[in-house]
């Protein structure tokens, strides 16, 4: 479930980059939402070819898969900070990052000499991402604002679950060979809370 979440959310994030690539100001598209739009027009080469996208922090293979499936010629590798730096961005249309990579206005700067376009978040946040610096070199900053929605909220009800029922004070005792089973009852869900 969580694999196809993020495939929609990439596909979303996709779409407004090649929405915005058209000239349109789109804002928000689907689950993906554009930061600062670039003042002049962006286009992506229209000679037919398929659209370099690069993927620097990977994703599951399914969204891989469905980048190639809607026709763009897909790299999946790290660069270092010097790669960034030195314009290997230059040679994508987009690239897709999740919280591992840093880019800042120098990388955006030199990937916008050459090809590069949009910049696609696959997580909530862009505070990796140098906005202001995208913007005044023309790239347009994308994400997936409710990517982790799921996540989250499963994390949060296990969490809730767990301090219901005492289980970290359960666990502390069971690793130091204590079996502490009145103080793990808890509480339990129903008519007693």
């Amino acid at each position: 479930r969580r694999a196809r979440s993020m495939i929609m959310c990439v596909s979303h994030m996709i779409s407004a980059a090649l929405a915005l690539a058209a000239g349109l100001s789109l804002p928000v598209v689907g689950r993906a939402r554009a930061f600062r739009t670039p003042s002049r027009p962006i286009s992506i080469s229209n000679s037919g070819a398929a659209q370099r996208v690069l993927v620097t922090d990977g994703l599951a293979p399914a969204a891989l898969d469905a980048l190639a499936a809607g026709g763009a010629d897909v790299t999946s590798r790290s660069l270092t900070e010097d790669e960034l730096c030195a314009g290997a961005l230059a040679a994508y249309d987009a690239v897709i990052i999740r919280s591992a990579t840093t880019l800042r206005a120098d990388a955006l700067s030199a990937g916008a000499a050459g090809r590069l376009r949009v910049v696609g978040r696959a997580g909530v946040g862009v505070d990796n991402i140098d906005v202001a610096g995208a913007h005044a070199s023309g790239v347009t900053v994308v994400n997936t604002p409710s990517a982790s929605t799921a996540s989250v909220v499963e994390m949060t009800l296990a969490l809730l679950f767990a301090a219901a029922r005492n289980l970290p004070a359960a666990d502390r005792g069971l690793r130091s060979g204590e079996w502490l089973k009145p103080p793990a009852r808890g509480s339990r869900l129903g008519s007693e809370l």
